[in-house]
C-alpha cells in the first residue's frame, strides 16, 4: 500500500488539506490554554482542571454524537461545528486582550468546546469512511490523516511559542477563529453522494442503548475499546506533566513545552508513515507494538537526566500512540457494521474522553503527591501490563468476528 494512495480521492485531498489547517490551529490553541492556565495559577492540579474539563463534556456530548453522525448529513453537522469553534476562538482572544480571562471563565469555556467537540468527532470520523468509497484505501486515509495531524503538533508548538512572546495569546486565539471559518469554507468543496439514511423506527434513547449493546456484544469491538479505555485512562494523561517537566525539572518554560510537543509530533509523524504503509491485515499486532512503545518511551522520562534524552522518549511515544491510536480506529471502522458506525465511534469517543478526564485529574493528584517522575515511572510498568493483557486476547479478534476473518486480518 502507498503511503499516498488515499489521495486519489478529490474529496479527501480537500477535506486533508483543511484538516492540516485546523490541526495547526487547534494545537496552537491547546498550547496556549494550558500555558495560560499555568502561569495564572502555578499549579498541576488546576491545569489538569482547564485541561480536561473540554473532554469531560465532549464525554457528555457522546450520548448525542452517535446517533446524530448515524441520521443526519454530516458535512451539515461539521460545518455547523466550524462555525461554533471560531465563535469560541474569538470570545477567547476578547477575553485575553481585555484581561478578563479567569480560571472560572476558561474552564466553562472548555466545557462548551468540549461538548461542541463532542458532538462533532463520530461525524468527522466516519465522513472519512464515506469519503473513501474502496475500504481497501481507508486504512492509508486515516493513516495519513494521523501523520497530517502530527505535521501540525510540531508546527503548531513551534509557532505558538514564537508567537506568544511577540504578539500575545489574544492574537493566537484570533488566528484559531479565523482558520476555523476557513476550514468550513473547505467543506462547501467537497461533494459526496447524499448519505442514504435508513428510517430508523426507534427512539433516540433506544438507538442509543442500541449501539452499546452492539458494541460491547461484538468482541473484536469489545476488546478494542477496553484497550482504548485503559490507554487513555492509564498512559495518554503523562502530556499533562510536561509543563512541569519543561519548567521546573530543564527550566525550560513554554520553549522547552513546545519542542517536547514537537517532538512527540515528529514521532507520530514516522508513526503515521510507517502505519499508512502497512496493509490493514496487520493492524491488531501493529497495535500491540505501539502500546509496547508507550511503556518504553515512558521509562525512558521517568529516568532521564538532560532534555535530549527526553525529547527521544516523547518521540517515542508519539510514534507508539499513532499506531497504537489510528491503528485502533481504523479496525474499529473496517469491522463495524455501516449503520452503526457513528455509534460505535461515540462510545470509543465517550470512553475516550471520560478516561482522559479522569485519568488527568488522578495524574495530577499523584505528581503532586509524590513528584512528577516517580508517577511516569507507574505508568511506564501499567502500560506494560495492558501490553501484556491486550496479547493474550488478540487471538480472539479472529476466532469471534466473521467480518475480521473476511478481511483476512491476521493474528
Amino acid at each position: 500500500m502507498q503511503l499516498f494512495s488515499a489521495l486519489r480521492y478529490k474529496n479527501y485531498r480537500i477535506y486533508i488539506v483543511g484538516q492540516a489547517f485546523l490541526n495547526i490551529s487547534n494545537t496552537m490553541e491547546h498550547i496556549i490554554m494550558a500555558w495560560l492556565a499555568y502561569t495564572l495559577t502555578s499549579s498541576i492540579f488546576v491545569l489538569g482542571i482547564v485541561t480536561y474539563s473540554r473532554y469531560f463534556a465532549a464525554f457528555f456530548a457522546g450520548i448525542f454524537s452517535g446517533v446524530i453522525a448515524d441520521r443526519f448529513n454530516k458535512r451539515t453537522i461539521l460545518l455547523i461545528s466550524q462555525f461554533f469553534m471560531s465563535m469560541h476562538a474569538f470570545f477567547l482572544a476578547y477575553l485575553v486582550y481585555s484581561e478578563l480571562a479567569t480560571i472560572g471563565i476558561l474552564i466553562t469555556l472548555q466545557i462548551i468546546a468540549g461538548f461542541v467537540i463532542g458532538l462533532d468527532l463520530p461525524s468527522r470520523s466516519s465522513f472519512v469512511n464515506q469519503m473513501i468509497t474502496d475500504k481497501k484505501y481507508l486504512s492509508n486515509a486515516i493513516a495519513f490523516n494521523s501523520t497530517v495531524l502530527n505535521t501540525a503538533s510540531i508546527l503548531g508548538p513551534a509557532m505558538a511559542g514564537a508567537l506568544i512572546p511577540l504578539a500575545g495569546e489574544a492574537f493566537c486565539f484570533s488566528i484559531s477563529g479565523i482558520t476555523s471559518i476557513m476550514v468550513g469554507i473547505f467543506f462547501f468543496f467537497i461533494k459526496v453522494e447524499n448519505e442514504k439514511k435508513k428510517n430508523s423506527k426507534l427512539n433516540f434513547k433506544s438507538e442509543f442503548v442500541e449501539g452499546i449493546k452492539y458494541s460491547f456484544e461484538t468482541i473484536s469491538i469489545k476488546i478494542l475499546l477496553l484497550l482504548l479505555l485503559c490507554l487513555v485512562l492509564i498512559v495518554a494523561p503523562y502530556t499533562v506533566l510536561l509543563p512541569t517537566i519543561s519548567d521546573e525539572i530543564f527550566n525550560g518554560g513554554v520553549k522547552v513545552y513546545g519542542y517536547m510537543i514537537s517532538a512527540t509530533g515528529l514521532g507520530a509523524i514516522l508513526g503515521g508513515i510507517y502505519l499508512s504503509t502497512r496493509p490493514t491485515k496487520k493492524l491488531p499486532y501493529i497495535i500491540l507494538l505501539g502500546t509496547f512503545l508507550f511503556s518504553i518511551g515512558l521509562f525512558i522520562i521517568a529516568l532521564s537526566k538532560t532534555l535530549f534524552i527526553t525529547m527521544f522518549a516523547v518521540s517515542i511515544i508519539g510514534f507508539g500512540q499513532v499506531m497504537a491510536f489510528a491503528g485502533t480506529n481504523t479496525l474499529l471502522q473496517v469491522i463495524s457494521a455501516e449503520d452503526k458506525l457513528g455509534r460505535v465511534l461515540s462510545i470509543a469517543i465517550m470512553l475516550n474522553m471520560a478516561a482522559i478526564t479522569l485519568g488527568g485529574i488522578f495524574i495530577g493528584v499523584m505528581a503532586d503527591t509524590i513528584g512528577v517522575l516517580p508517577t511516569i515511572f507507574i505508568e511506564s510498568i501499567l502500560s506494560l501490563i495492558i501490553s501484556f493483557l491486550y496479547y493474550r486476547q488478540i487471538k480472539l479478534l479472529k476466532k469471534r468476528d466473521k467480518k475480521i476473518q473476511a478481511n483476512k486480518i491476521i493474528y
